[in-house]
């Protein structure tokens, strides 16, 4: 299938690259729990350094909202939708195929119930260990539903939690653990299209106040969506040098590899200043966020990458990212659970076949949600397409800045 003309494919790539990130640490975590070195780059070889690299999931989800941020900003920047269209279209696009997926989880929850605690025994594998799905029942998914969208789960503190919270249920009771992160891509989207929203209406000061609010309330997990806002409208990006983009990109990846908190490379002490702002904390992962912006900017510098990654087969990964990431959830934990006790004896002889299943079943189910995520998409086009908007009474049309100066009417 060739690539549309609106896509910018060495993203795609690099999105690809990340949701590969994503479901390598979910395998791993899965079935393979002791495969991965600690410190790569100090006792490791050059296979655990690729290995380490490609099941770093934090870094997958900073280069993800990363990328989010900067599509986002790239094409609501002067769009003439008004901003409550722009919300429903991305609201749309996000929940919709997500709830797919609950309901796909709820079925292999269902089915694979009583063979997670021989799995967990089998692999050794804390993460399924911890699944204790509920009994499925209307009320149970509603509950989860309304754990990712809105309060977040017990157990995965995003924001600081609201009075339902108590309530929510943990990660492991959900149908699909990988929905964990929705309500992060939810909060960021409402960021970036809010602050495009400012940047259209000439109002740069407060743009500047709420990115600074923003920056000063939200724990760092939010930070890349904000960040990849601001390099869309960045200026010197425009000035791409190959070596200048490969030496940024390389360094990059070395800070998502080196745990410089494990060590004594960096004082926790002297970096942590929770006390002023949640996003000043310090954690573990931080340097990861750090090289995940700097494997981004070297990319968008780098014409030489961009040809490199836009040749790749993450390309095409990187196409059906999201309806591939929510369909892992649900296929490798539960349908990796299901498929590793019916397997030969040997937790190796089990794990070869169980892997090609699951690969099988991936790729069927990532392509049943490609045709969801279609529809919503198509929804999402009509609730923003010119001819809707047109219809709009005049007082809901947004006065927006041209590159004229003259307000859109």
């Amino acid at each position: 299938m060739p690539t549309p003309s609106w896509r910018i494919r060495h993203l795609d790539a690099l999105r690809g690259l990340a949701v590969t990130q994503m479901i390598c640490a979910t395998w791993l975590a899965c079935f393979r729990p002791d495969l991965v070195e600690p410190t790569p780059l100090v006792t490791g070889t050059l296979g655990a350094i690729a290995l380490s690299f490609l099941g770093d999931a934090h870094t997958g989800l900073c280069l993800c909202l990363l990328i989010s941020g900067f599509i986002l900003t790239r094409s609501v920047g002067y769009s003439s939708v008004p901003t409550s269209r722009l919300l429903g279209a991305r609201w749309l696009k996000l929940v919709g195929p997500a709830i797919a997926s609950l309901l796909l989880g709820t079925i292999l929850a269902a089915l694979a119930a009583a063979y997670l605690p021989i799995a967990a025994q089998l692999t050794r594998s804390p993460l399924l260990a911890s699944l204790t799905p509920p009994a499925a029942s209307v009320v149970a998914v509603v509950d989860d539903m309304f754990a990712a969208i809105f309060t977040g789960y017990r157990d995965v503190p995003i924001l600081p939690p609201i009075g339902l919270a108590a309530q929510a249920p943990l990660l492991g009771e959900s149908f699909n653990p990988a929905l964990w992160c929705l309500r992060i891509q939810l909060l960021a989207s409402l960021i970036v299209i809010g602050l495009s929203a400012l940047r259209r209406w000439n109002a740069a000061a407060w743009a500047s106040v709420a990115a600074a609010v923003t920056v000063i309330s939200l724990p760092h997990i939010m930070l890349p969506a904000l960040v990849g806002h601001f390099l869309a409208t960045a200026p010197g990006l425009n000035r791409q040098s190959t070596l200048t983009g490969a030496t940024i990109t390389l360094a990059g990846f070395y800070l998502c590899l080196v745990p410089f908190l494990a060590g004594d490379v960096v004082p926790r002490e002297i970096c942590d200043y929770s006390w002023i702002a949640p996003a000043c904390a310090m954690p573990d992962h931080l340097p990861k966020c750090a090289g995940a912006l700097l494997i981004f900017v070297g990319l968008l510098l780098s014409p030489g990458l961009q040809s490199l990654l836009a040749g790749s087969f993450f390309s095409a990964i990187g196409r059906v990212a999201g309806p591939l990431y929510l369909a892992s959830g649900p296929v490798l934990l539960f349908g990796g659970a299901l498929v590793m006790t019916h397997g030969p004896n040997g937790t190796v002889a089990r794990l070869l076949p169980a892997t090609l299943a699951m690969a099988i079943a991936l790729t069927a189910v990532a392509g049943l949600f490609m045709a969801v995520d279609n529809l919503f998409h198509r929804a999402a086009a009509r609730l923003t397409s010119p001819q809707t908007v047109r219809r709009l009474p005049l007082v809901e049309r947004p006065r927006i800045a041209t590159a004229r100066g003259r307000p859109w009417s």
